[in-house]
């Protein structure tokens, strides 16, 4: 009986000697490898719930484009003329009618190209501008004018328009609501507008840019004459003052002025 107790105690020592290694080889293994940690603050009620970055950019039309080139190129152009401008001015990443415009092209000689040279014209004539595509602009349902608030961003899809919170600065004077939150006091935050022309929305955070990998949940395309309502939950993150401090591989992300090609590297 001695011998089976002192093999009985063996075996439990050994087996807590091994959790507690395991124990320990784990937390020493997320203290290395994966130093964040996050939970929820309960004083979350009593914050300012910022609302995210609205781009609507306007995509092709082909009866808008149709309009502009017959009032500058004439009822009898060449039909690849508006094959040109969609491709240069709502331009996706290719532009096959482009190379029309070589001297091998099928058309040519056919194709006066050097009047499609001048790339801001044609966009400044075939995009609209602000007051041209959005308007009816309200927040909490109180009216303001849309262009001071929707910004221009140059984005890889052309010239779009963008209301940000992180670069808004509104007072009364300025005739834009003094702030784009939400809170208790407020409730829930809604911005309401109309377009008039064909667009695409793209919902994004207050640093970055619509571009086209942006998932197909966080953008709509919204035709004229549609009626479309989203709701959005957004979820602050506050990061402690010491997250910086990691290498960027271990912490797995960037802040903003921890460009790549400038800035702070790991």
């Amino acid at each position: 009986m001695g011998i089976v107790k002192v093999i009985h105690g063996m075996m439990v020592v050994c087996g807590l000697s091994y959790m507690m290694y395991g124990s320990v080889w784990n937390l020493l293994s997320i203290y290395l490898h994966n130093p964040l940690t996050f939970y929820v603050d309960t004083t979350h009620l009593h914050w300012n719930t910022t609302f995210p970055a609205i781009s609507v950019c306007q995509v092709e039309n082909s009866e808008t484009i149709a309009e502009a080139s017959k009032e500058y190129f004439g009822a009898d152009r060449d039909p690849l003329v508006d094959s040109l401008i969609t491709d240069i001015v709502f331009y996706g990443g290719t532009c096959y009618s482009c190379e029309e415009c070589l001297s091998g092209g099928s058309l040519g000689p056919s194709l006066d190209c050097a009047t499609l040279r001048n790339f801001s014209q044609l966009v400044r004539r075939h995009r609209a501008p602000c007051d041209q595509l959005i308007t009816g602009c309200q927040w909490q349902r109180e009216s303001f004018d849309c262009c001071r608030l929707f910004h221009p961003l140059n984005t890889e899809f052309g010239r779009c328009y963008s209301v940000n919170a992180a670069n808004f600065y509104g007072s009364p004077s300025t005739g834009r609501p003094s702030k784009l939150v939400s809170n208790r006091a407020t409730g829930p935050g809604k911005l309401r507008f109309r377009v008039l022309e064909d667009v695409q929305l793209y919902l994004h955070d207050e640093f970055s840019v619509p571009h086209a990998f942006v998932d197909r949940s966080l953008r709509e395309t919204v035709l004229w004459g549609m009626r479309k309502e989203i709701a959005v939950r957004v979820i602050e993150m506050e990061n402690k003052g010491t997250v910086q401090e990691l290498p960027i591989w271990r912490r797995n992300c960037r802040f903003p002025w921890e460009v790549v090609g400038g800035g702070k590297h790991p």
